[in-house]
């Protein structure tokens, strides 16, 4: 038996290069266990990086270079270091020649894989289309469902009360905008982890009808108690000749109280018993808090009411206390499940279109994928499952283990126990800190604590990865701090949020798990020193940002002053719509400021988008002209696209829209109504010359890439490309370039996995729940009457942590804190030399001071303040543009020294200046052969064809003289000769085997590779007969079977060329013309 292995990563610490290690270390000791070992990441990025990362390191191994990773596999294998070359190569080899067993690939393209395995396996059509977005097919579903409702009067009834519902909650009356907010809890972890069973009872609407009726009986009753107290009270008060004047600060205290409860109405929020004024009259039953100084100074009217309060008035408050505060629980629970009641009825329904239109247009989500192998593996011998599907490995490495799902656990769990039982190796590698991904059902509490519950009996043993190859000193350092400080931050929040609550000890060490150990050491290999910095600038009436419009682009020219270039600068975003503002930013201050120092030239995802290219918009309009010709609006945008791409179009805007020119164009591109779609964007691009301008080469590449997988998947007409292109091609960018002239910008969760030699977070001040984005919590209780459901969906809120469901709340809560300082860990980790941040320092009134911590900023200050160290320098001072701003600095920011190991690869980028899509080839024709079909023998020109075509394959199956007859009775079992053939051909190549050079090239010295396929540097595929190796000596052989011809000289030659590129010097062609004998070397 083995331990599991799990490797805590801590940020720029190699977790990449530990990965690779272990594999090669796998491989080196066995070069065919690559068959055996599954290597999963969540991104297709990820996982093409650590494919080349573990082929680039055994190829340098293979060739001898003594590289760090030598170093470990020797230190950590034993095995003797002569030998590992060789075990290298045999293991390079043997992945290259089998690359579909070399089993690196995304959690969620394994578990398609084996999907499709098993619905083959019992007996259901594989091959799927799989749909990566979900929110198209909910929202047909969603139409389907209005539909239907017209002929249903009870789903009309259900969809009525969820509109109603609504209106009450202050939202608008769209049941459709509701109905698909709802259905995306279809796709939630929490709702995937219930039961069949489970799912059935909380869409079962008689059950969801009657516990609607017991819930509203309760808020009846309890609203009716509540207000009849408060009327009696009031009244009494009144008929002692008493008003809110008596009391003391009127209908602010304890007067207004009774009468807020006088019109407490059904479903209101309950009145609050935590106010000061309140409080004080319940522990004041003599009245000396319940009235008016005057009051109190006149003896005889303060007896007269004293009395009164003590007879009448604080008996009825002590009850309305008792009342309120012993169904406080019970009232607020009812009003959060009565909330999303009517709408949980109908998710039945919902859920049951979703799969009927899966059923009828042959496809599977994506989000599907996991919950069904949970089904399969459940309650079974798993490894049996999945070795049912033709999966058998032994060893399994997972990365970014912090971002693994509930159901993706569950799906995995089995397979690494059963490995580990067996004596095989698997490991996990993850992060707790950069755990980012909560909202893609992403829980790094497995991590943190699920991993030594699940694997208790085997052991879990944990090597933590904590030294910074990264980042200079000073950013590590600064790192060191400021989370350290964060993690004490943290706890206070955790203390505070469960005080005084039952499950306070379970929360305290659960959440301090998350940034236990925070410190990094700084690797020995970083030189110098760099610099960290964090500005507050006053935001008086949001100035804020206005002041980021010169702070900004100033620091962005003072950093390429000191020999950075703009490639070497990072800006990280929340959001793409911030992002993009930010480029704008740049851009206008370098046209205003034309005498600023650097480039301003940014490049971003948002810019990347598909839809922002002219071109790709024109074809898009075209291609939905050819499925709309006479809609107006369609030829509208094919007018004005148009116009866009012919810049040199001197026709007006007015006449563009309003003129004819444009009845050509549309009866031209009717004529592609039923032509495919590959096939119409293809005559588009070329029609319109949208190639002649090279930087849309690129993004009409990757649409006509597009076309072409659309076009395997299922119909190709314009129709299906139109529906596709609305639901997710729009949302499709190119991949972000590396630029040493433009400045990167990007979101924090899209730079996690890079890093940059200069980080600046222009706007550290985001909210960590904006308002109307609280996600719903599936809830439970054991409670009666909420014991009917097995699951409620509520929304989270002031009165949640004061119900049946305050764990689940103050959990989501906490969750919350810890994804947003997570994200700080994130962006402030991506910098190796430099980083830099700014936040807005609120303005704070004298008598308020500010404690709850809801943004970033927020956070960032109070982290900032908890810190004591000399080296963390905080200065404040104003600055030149009149602003009191506060700095936080460690380090210094000298001039930029570029570090070696840093550097890029200069040709890793390839420019596309030429793409040949819509071009016409050479037509090729079918010649038929029918008019000799009834002659009794062939002509001659069809008999020398036929001739050299056997002989062709008649050699290429022979490899060695012994395959002679193996080759023949091969061909003759066929049908591609007969008998007296056979004879005649093996008499004439047995003769021509036993001279010289032929004997020797067709004996076993010699590795022989007939008719293989081999791609040049300019994607042509060449295929020489017969290619014999033997050491560093290659022979190249192309056979001839009839007349000779200069042309055949110049094509083995390229053969031979082709050869040498590939790193064989001694390399030799020659032509045999068989039939005479001859051989002519090249």
């Amino acid at each position: 038996m083995s331990n599991l292995i799990v490797y805590k990563a801590s940020a720029g610490s190699g977790k990449t290069f530990r990965l690779a290690a272990e594999y090669i270390k796998l491989v080196i000791h066995d070069p065919l266990s690559y068959k055996k070992i599954l290597a999963v990441t969540f991104t297709n990025k990820a996982t093409a990086e650590m494919k080349g990362r573990i082929l680039d390191e055994l190829k340098s191994i293979a060739d001898g270079n003594k590289t760090p990773m030598f170093a470990i596999i020797a230190e950590e294998t034993r095995i003797n270091p002569d030998t590992i070359p060789a075990r290298a190569k045999r293991a390079l080899s043997n992945i290259l020649h089998d690359y579909s067993r070399f089993s690196v690939s995304t959690i969620d393209s394994f578990v398609q894989r084996i999907i499709q395995a098993l619905l083959w396996e019992i007996g259901q059509q594989g091959g799927a289309d799989i749909r990566l977005d979900f929110n198209p097919v909910l929202e047909r579903a969603a139409d389907i469902m209005l539909d239907e409702s017209v002929d249903n009067p009870a789903l009309f009834e259900w969809l009525r009360k969820m509109g109603e519902s609504q209106l009450e909650e202050g939202k608008s009356w769209d049941i459709r905008s509701g109905l698909i907010a709802l259905g995306k809890e279809l796709f939630s972890e929490s709702f995937r982890l219930m039961t069949p069973d489970e799912v059935i009872r909380i869409t079962d609407k008689e059950k969801v009808d009657a516990l609607k009726a017991e819930l509203n009986a309760l808020i009846l009753s309890l609203s009716n108690r509540i207000k009849a107290i408060g009327l009696d009270t009031i009244k009494v008060i009144g008929e002692h000749g008493y008003d809110e004047s008596a009391f003391a600060y009127g209908g602010a205290g304890v007067f207004g109280f009774f009468k807020k409860c006088t019109s407490f109405d059904f479903g209101d929020q309950l009145p609050e018993l935590t106010g000061v004024r309140v409080t004080k009259a319940l522990n004041s039953p003599t009245g000396d808090d319940w009235v008016t100084a005057e009051h109190k100074k006149n003896t005889v009217k303060f007896a007269q009411i004293s009395n009164l309060i003590g007879s009448k008035l604080h008996p009825a408050l002590t009850n309305l206390f008792e009342i309120i505060g012993g169904n406080e629980f019970e009232y607020n629970s009812a009003r959060l499940v009565l909330r999303n009641l009517d709408s949980l009825a109908i998710l039945g329904d919902l859920w049951h279109t979703i799969r009927k239109l899966s059923t009828e247009e042959g496809f599977m989500l994506l989000a599907d994928s996991g919950p069904l192998l949970r089904e399969f593996v459940k309650e079974t011998d798993a490894p049996f499952v999945y070795e049912k599907a033709g999966t058998r490995y032994e060893n399994f490495m997972i990365d970014e283990f912090q971002d693994t799902s509930v159901i993706q656990w569950q799906n995995f769990k089995p397979l690494i126990e059963n490995g580990l039982a067996q004596d095989g190796f698997s490991m996990v590698v993850g992060d707790v800190k950069q755990a980012i991904y909560r909202w893609r059902n992403g829980d790094w509490r497995i991590l943190s604590s699920g991993l030594e519950d699940d694997f208790s009996s085997l052991g879990v043993t944990y090597k933590p990865l904590d030294v910074n190859r990264r980042s200079l000193p000073s950013i590590v350092e600064f790192n060191n701090l400021f989370f350290t400080s964060a993690s004490k931050v943290l706890h206070g929040i955790t203390e505070e949020k469960v005080a005084d609550t039952v499950f306070s000890y379970d929360f305290s060490k659960e959440f301090s798990l998350a940034y236990d150990n925070v410190n990094q050491k700084v690797s020995r290999d970083n030189s110098g020193s760099g610099y960290a910095e964090i500005k507050f600038i006053p935001d008086i009436d949001k100035s804020f940002n206005e002041d980021l419009k010169n702070y900004l682009p100033e620091l962005v020219s003072d950093i390429q002053k000191r020999g950075y270039k703009a490639g070497d600068i990072a800006i990280l975003v929340r959001s793409n719509k911030e992002g993009q503002e930010f480029a704008n930013m740049l851009i206008a201050y370098k046209q205003s400021h034309p005498e600023a120092l650097g480039s301003f030239d940014v490049v971003s995802q948002e810019g990347l988008l598909l839809e922002s290219s002219p071109a790709l918009r024109f074809c898009v309009a075209a291609i939905r002209t050819i499925y709309q010709p006479n809609d107006s609006i369609t030829k509208a945008c094919l007018a004005a696209g148009l116009k866009t791409i012919r810049v040199d179009n001197k026709i007006s805007w007015n006449d563009t829209f309003i003129g004819n020119y444009l009845d050509a164009e549309v009866e031209w591109l009717k004529g592609f109504r039923t032509r495919p779609v590959q096939e119409a964007f293809e005559a588009i691009i070329s029609r319109y010359g949208l190639l002649n301008s090279k930087k849309e080469l690129a993004y009409i590449s990757e649409l006509h890439e597009q076309i072409l997988i659309l076009s395997r998947k299922g119909p190709n007409d314009v129709g299906r490309f139109l529906e596709w292109w609305d639901d997710d091609g729009y949302k499709l960018s190119l991949s972000m370039p590396e630029s040493e002239n433009a400045i990167t910008i990007t979101t924090i969760h899209k730079s996690k996995g890079l890093q940059f030699p200069v980080v600046i977070i222009p706007r550290a001040d985001w909210q960590f729940s904006p308002p109307g984005k609280n996600p719903l919590l599936w809830v439970d209780s054991d409670q009666k009457p909420f014991d009917a459901l097995p699951k409620y969906p509520i929304k989270s809120g002031k009165d949640s942590k004061r119900s049946l469901f305050a764990r689940p709340t103050i959990e989501d809560d906490m969750q919350n804190v810890i994804d947003n300082i997570n994200l700080l860990y994130v962006a402030f980790t991506r910098a190796e030399n430099e980083f830099y941040a700014f936040c807005p320092q609120k303005e704070v009134k004298d008598d308020k001071k500010e404690t709850s911590i809801s943004t970033a900023s927020t956070m960032i200050s109070k982290v900032l303040s908890g810190i004591e160290a000399s080296n963390l320098k905080k200065k404040s001072d104003t600055d030149s543009y009149g602003n009191s701003v506060t700095t936080y600095c460690l380090g210094s920011s000298n001039v930029f020294e570029k570090r070696e190991s840093k550097s890029k690869d200069e040709n890793s980028t390839w420019i596309l200046d030429y793409y040949p899509a819509g071009e016409t080839k050479a037509i090729v024709k079918q010649r038929l052969e029918s008019a000799d079909f009834f002659e009794e023998s062939p002509a001659s020109h069809i008999a020398s064809i036929n001739y050299g075509k056997t002989m062709h394959t008649l050699f290429s199956r022979i490899k060695y003289s012994v395959d002679v007859d193996t080759a023949l009775n091969s061909m003759q079992f066929e049908g591609l000769i007969d008998g007296f053939q056979k004879e005649e051909f093996k008499k004439r190549i047995e003769n021509l085997l036993v001279q010289e050079p032929y004997s020797n090239w067709f004996s076993e010295e010699w590795e022989v590779k007939n008719e293989i396929s081999v791609l040049s540097r300019n994607s042509s595929i060449l295929r020489p007969d017969r290619v014999m190796i033997k050491n560093d000596e290659v022979v190249v052989i192309d056979y001839k079977f009839g007349s000779e011809s200069n042309a055949y000289i110049n094509q083995i030659q390229r053969y031979v060329n082709l050869i040498k590129q590939m790193g064989y010097t001694k390399a030799m062609g020659y032509l045999w013309y068989v039939d005479t004998d001859k051989l002519v070397k090249c």
